[in-house]
């Protein structure tokens, strides 16, 4: 199973579905071999215990708890086997694992698949914490230790909030992780389901919102803190899946608080520093939690160490299975860091190199190659780099192309309709920065020097149009059409507000993002200007402590939809939606305008005539 740790390749992943099925199979075929034939009373009884399960819930976000046996009716019972609840246990890993994968694809279909292969995993996690709870104390004579640490592990993915957008944001990482760590783990179980039953807890709760509505008709909600507290209880236990839980926690606190660091950095900060330090003792050298030292660093903007241990990861690695898997994603890390510390020539080569390497997206990593020449002034080689990227855009997950092929190739495409005339008015590179939400963790002066680079652009913007208007001035009905910059220079003022909200100048931002609304209807090509802007509208309120509206802003951006970078932007919306409720900032209600008396079900309203004479009035109704 070890090779669909390697790409996002259609093929590979449809491999390691296939083997992942395959793995399925031969445990569901385990358990049936092993179960016996029930009288027919006893199954129809179950089936109404678990229809009645699956349409009610408890407050408490765990599978029902049925209270331990006595003595006397545990010396009766006979509890299923240990390699019976081992099978439970791999198959729910298994339904795991293939919907991490479905949920990498980013589509409707693929969301869809991963809540039905969620519910499955909850459904095999939930008769073994069932079981485990009726043997009471007595559950250590029945199932070795580590099947308690995977249910553990696993429930926090589908009822936590932030699982699923951090399985989007490193599934790659999640899979060589659970690989690794299988590999040494085949022989002990117990600890596996509690640790697993907080997994899926996580994956669940995270689900784009409108998916999240269809699969909250399974009957269970996501629950954040329990969530932590399983996954956190999983790592005490120093039990095989205790290393998994710890690079949980440490991808919760810096990968997805990566996506939206302004609001949730000072929580989440310190409690990564201390998730690392307490596994770096455990695991001093482990590429793994290097890796994730490297993200903490970084949300401290400690951007030279957070190098340093990308460069040290990719060190340990050397000569293990996964050297290559390690190295490409330090690399692609490196690579933003020197972008955020403005060393372009030295991203440059990183890009370059993972094109010829065929990392993830190779048209991604060309266009940003040919980004950061183009900020160095190499026009003519950023133009030959971007020229190459239609030829390296493929369709991938039933004829689709991924949400960054399609805005690299829409970018390059927009310059080409201007023949490369129109290149000064764009940053492509700053624009990448933004899209990331890099400028959190940049130095002061790296910021100015952005700053200084977008004013440069828009000026360029400002005498362009000028002298289009003297032509219009001088000239009847001019052949030449009138300016048009709207998308650029909403891209720039949008580029130019996240620098300035990273500034803390949040007032200065207000203009350029009003400008942006003002316009919406006119940027028709960077359609993802505009739910971007509301984001930053928010984070301005934010900074400015008018939080409520923040939340509005946010609301209102998850409306937009059919633009690049949608579920990213998703992520970061509903990281900050959370973070309201969490505080007490609840959605305030629209008032409604007053529509007047009621027509009591019809469809016209009463007519009330009146007579001259001292009777009361007569009504006559008029029906449709």
């Amino acid at each position: 199973m070890k090779f669909f740790t390697q790409t996002f390749h259609e093929d590979d992943i449809k491999i390691a579905i296939d083997t992942l099925t395959e793995t399925y199979s031969l445990a569901n075929a385990q358990i049936e071999a092993a179960a016996p034939k029930k009288p027919l009373k006893d199954s129809v009884s179950q089936y109404i215990a678990t229809y009645y399960q699956f349409f009610t819930t408890n407050n408490t976000g765990l599978p029902a708890t049925p209270p331990p046996l006595s003595s006397e009716e545990a010396a009766l019972s006979q509890f299923l086997s240990n390699g019976v609840l081992r099978a439970h246990v791999v198959k729910a890993e298994c339904c795991l694992l293939i919907a991490m994968m479905q949920l990498s694809q980013e589509s409707i279909v693929g969301y869809l698949k991963c809540g039905l292969n969620l519910r499955r995993a909850y459904n095999s996690y939930s008769l073994v914490w069932q079981e485990y709870k009726k043997m009471g104390q007595a559950f250590n004579d029945h199932m070795d230790r580590d099947t308690i640490s995977g249910i553990q592990f696993g429930y926090v993915f589908t009822k936590c909030p932030g699982c699923l957008d951090l399985m989007a944001a490193c599934s790659s990482l999640i899979f060589v992780i659970v690989l690794e760590f299988n590999q040494f783990g085949r022989n002990t179980h117990s600890y596996g389901f509690v640790d697993s039953i907080g997994s899926v807890h996580l994956l669940l709760s995270t689900l784009p919102a409108k998916i999240l509505k269809i699969v909250a008709a399974f009957g269970w909600k996501a629950d954040k803190h329990l969530g932590f507290a399983l996954l956190k209880l999983c790592l005490e236990g120093r039990r095989i899946r205790s290393p998994l839980a710890s690079l949980m926690l440490l991808a919760y606190y810096t990968i997805l608080t990566s996506f939206a660091p302004q609001v949730l950095a000072k929580e989440y900060t310190q409690p990564a520093i201390e998730t690392l330090l307490d596994a770096q003792r455990n695991y001093p050298n482990s590429a793994f939690f290097l890796y994730f030292a490297g993200r903490t660093s970084r949300l401290a903007r400690n951007i030279s160490l957070s190098t340093q241990s990308y460069l040290y990861a990719t060190e340990i690695s050397r000569g293990e299975w996964a050297e290559v898997e390690v190295r490409h994603m330090c690399d692609y890390e490196i690579g933003f860091n020197h972008a955020m510390n403005l060393d372009w020539e030295s991203a440059s080569r990183v890009f370059e190199s993972l094109f010829y390497e065929k990392y993830w997206s190779p048209a991604f990593c060309k266009y940003v190659h040919g980004a950061c020449l183009e900020i160095l002034g190499h026009r003519t080689e950023a133009i030959l780099a971007f020229a190459q990227v239609p030829q390296l855009v493929v369709k991938k997950f039933g004829g689709r192309m991924i949400y960054i092929e399609q805005y690299v190739l829409r970018k390059v495409e927009f310059f080409q309709s201007s023949g490369y005339q129109d290149m000064d008015f764009s940053v492509p590179a700053l624009e990448l920065l933004t899209i990331w939400n890099c400028y959190e963790f940049m130095e002061r002066e790296h910021l100015e020097k952005c700053l200084e680079c977008v004013e440069s652009a828009l000026e360029k913007i400002a005498e362009r149009e000028k002298l289009e208007y003297e032509i219009r001035i001088r000239e009847l009905a001019p052949t030449t059409p009138p300016p048009n910059y709207f998308d650029q220079r909403g891209t720039l003022l949008l580029v130019k507000s996240a620098i300035q909200n990273a500034l803390h100048r949040y007032l200065d931002s207000i203009v350029n993002l009003n400008w942006i609304l003002d316009h919406k209807d006119l940027i028709k090509q960077d359609k993802w200007v505009v739910p971007f802007t509301y984001w930053e509208a928010g984070v301005t309120t934010w900074g400015l402590g008018e939080k409520a509206k923040s939340r509005k802003f946010w609301e209102t951006a998850l409306l937009c939809s059919k633009y690049e970078f949608e579920y990213r932007l998703a992520v970061r919306l509903n990281l900050g939606i959370m973070r309201c409720e969490e505080m007490g900032i609840l959605k305030t209600e629209e008032k409604r305008s007053s529509k007047g008396p009621s027509t009591g079900g019809r469809k016209r309203m009463s007519v009330v005539t009146s007579t001259s004479s001292s009777s009361a009035n007569r009504v006559s109704s008029i029906d449709a």
